[in-house]
């Protein structure tokens, strides 16, 4: 991509896409002004002007840079597991895909939600990047089907695999919307949970036998989770 590369080091533009980051995640890139954002940290618009030509060129930085961190981090999720086996390499993809979405939720959020938002060409480049995430997933799934490790439900072949990698993807990037580091899983434990998830999906492995209170409240209808709408990767 053609985009910034690097999180800003000017500590002005630093607050300003922190700003404009929580702005875009609370009530949207649409609903929020300049005006808005500078004053969220304490700034004129002109201070603004000076580091970003425009609110459009704001969103691409944060979008672009977010997907530039997935993508590397997937990257080094396979490099390190070249030479092992299909199934551990899905669990370390899903770990790492799931890790990302606990540690930049937010960044998650924005960019999978306003990503219409953005101007041609920088639209383009996204769902680009969006696909690759999906091409590494059925690069690994694929090969474990050929070695017989994954098995497809029918009526298999490419569509199946394709429609299994985006409910993998569907499933991590909920996690943004419902994880937060105060409660009472850890990022290491959704990560692991959702990678684990992913290998029961493909083998039917599954890990220790269910055990549920049947005593539990009924899960409040105005609850974080009750009012999420999921954001599919396109």
């Amino acid at each position: 991509m053609n985009m910034i590369e690097a999180p800003p080091t000017d500590s002005t533009a630093q607050r300003i896409e922190q700003a404009a980051l929580e702005l875009f995640y609370t009530q949207g890139f649409n609903a929020t002004t300049v005006r808005q954002i500078t004053e969220s940290c304490g700034l004129t618009p002109g201070a603004l002007y000076n580091h970003y030509p425009s609110k459009d060129v704001l969103l691409q930085s944060i979008v672009v840079r977010s997907q530039q961190r997935l993508g590397e981090g997937l990257d080094r999720a396979l490099e390190t597991t070249h030479n092992a086996d299909a199934l551990d390499r899905l669990h370390n993809l899903v770990s790492v895909f799931a890790a990302f979405h606990t540690q930049y939720g937010r960044e998650s959020l924005v960019a999978n939600s306003e990503w219409r938002s953005i101007q041609e060409p920088v639209q383009s480049e996204v769902l680009a990047a969006h696909r690759q995430v999906r091409d590494r997933f059925e690069m690994v799934i694929a090969d474990g089907c050929k070695a017989g490790v994954f098995h497809l439900p029918p009526p298999g072949g490419e569509q199946t695999l394709k429609v299994t990698v985006l409910a993998i993807i569907n499933i991590v990037l909920r996690i943004a919307a419902w994880y937060e580091p105060s409660g009472q899983m850890s990022a290491d434990t959704v990560a692991e949970l959702h990678a684990g998830l992913a290998v029961a999906m493909l083998t039917g492995r599954h890990g220790q036998r269910c055990e549920i209170a049947t005593d539990r409240p009924p899960a409040s209808s105005s609850s974080r989770l009750a009012s999420v709408v999921a954001r599919p990767i396109n």
